[in-house]
């Protein structure tokens, strides 16, 4: 079983929805990522893990809450995959702090903290995990016409699919979307 975290996000509902179609046996929650024990029941079936829940929203009232959902649920999202044995691809960021204000700054320091994490505990814990550094996702249906790297949702589901039939895990990878302009 594939499980998806964030199933309520943008990247998560489509990640679910194309896989689903494609015949794989994916499943999404919308778990709060912050809470291990709630999450631990659907971790105990599954051999992969996509881990695309995090906040992402700009402008709220307390910054912080990046480094408790980011960080720390990111955290618990990798402890669950070693403990269950299963595979990880973690959605990082390629953002920068360039000209951000302080929720901009946060969001960043989580995302690159975050993929810490799972870079430390593939190198040095055993954990079977891929990163993918992400610039700007977009809907072709919905394009904002934003100038600078951006990439479709409709063909990152597709890179999900090549990595799941391609990638052993044997090592760690990082697929570094942070220059793509499509």
């Amino acid at each position: 079983m594939i499980l998806v975290t964030g199933i309520k996000g943008f990247i998560g509902s489509y990640v679910v929805a194309y896989l689903t179609k494609k015949g794989y046996n994916a499943v999404g929650i919308n778990e709060d990522i912050r809470d291990i024990e709630a999450l631990r029941p659907y971790f105990k079936d599954a051999d992969l893990v996509i881990h695309a829940a995090g906040k992402v929203k700009k402008g709220i009232p307390n910054p912080e809450i990046y480094h408790t959902i980011n960080v720390l649920g990111t955290k618990n999202v990798t402890d669950l995959c070693l403990e269950y044995g299963c595979k990880l691809i973690h959605l990082g960021s390629a953002a920068t702090t360039a000209g951000g204000d302080i929720t901009v700054r946060k969001y960043v320091e989580s995302k690159q903290e975050s993929q810490k994490i799972v870079e430390d505990y593939a190198l040095h814990k055993g954990l079977k995990a891929v990163v993918l550094r992400l610039c700007v996702i977009y809907n072709k249906e919905n394009n904002t016409g934003r100038s600078g790297a951006r990439y479709p949702v409709e063909r990152l589901v597709v890179d999900f699919e090549n990595i799941i039939k391609t990638h052993d895990f044997k090592t760690y990878k990082l697929f570094d979307y942070s220059n793509v302009r499509a």
